[in-house]
């Protein structure tokens, strides 16, 4: 049996990497807002944009190569709230997608909002999408409840400003 948390990590990380998921939306609002080259995240593992893991992204440039826009995909808890009799977990997962996105400008880039706003907005469309809020699948159910922040502040390294924005998903498990 696949433990509660991962049976809701692979849920997302199957939306995200959907043909309508994360990049998929990304294009459409930003064609939408006529701006040219949206990000693009590779799910590949080669490609050092997607983490299974929560990890700072400056603490992972210390040690390796990412590259932006780049998507950390986690759980922050579970709780057993013993809604079933008899189940080894009836309660809540929380999992959190991060997106960690960049700006190259010699100067604090004005429109660094916007450009957050277009990736809260594509993070929203995916994983609220009515055709998979609904889904039931194993003992989890996601109602669509989501919330969205924006991590930190917008921070500047030798050559690019940064920014987190991030989405945290509340599912529903009986097992």
């Amino acid at each position: 049996m696949a433990s509660i948390t991962k049976r809701v990590r692979d849920i997302v990380r199957e939306r995200l990497q959907s043909s309508n998921g994360l990049n998929a939306q990304l294009a459409t609002y930003f064609a939408d807002h006529a701006l040219a080259d949206p990000p693009v995240v590779n799910w590949d593992i080669e490609a050092r944009q997607f983490f299974e893991a929560n990890i700072s992204f400056d603490d992972l440039v210390e040690s390796d190569s990412p590259s932006t826009p780049c998507v950390f995909l986690y759980s922050t808890g579970a709780q057993n709230q013993n809604r079933v009799k008899f189940r080894n977990f009836a309660g809540q997962v929380t999992m959190r997608v991060d997106v960690v996105i960049e700006n190259e400008a010699t100067r604090a880039p004005e429109t660094m909002e916007n450009y957050a706003d277009l990736v809260e907005e594509a993070l929203i469309c995916c994983l609220n999408a009515h055709s998979w809020a609904e889904v039931q699948s194993g003992g989890v159910a996601y109602n669509g409840q989501i919330e969205t922040e924006r991590t930190a502040a917008v921070t500047v390294n030798s050559s690019n400003w940064r920014q987190v924005v991030s989405a945290i998903l509340t599912f529903e498990v009986t097992v």
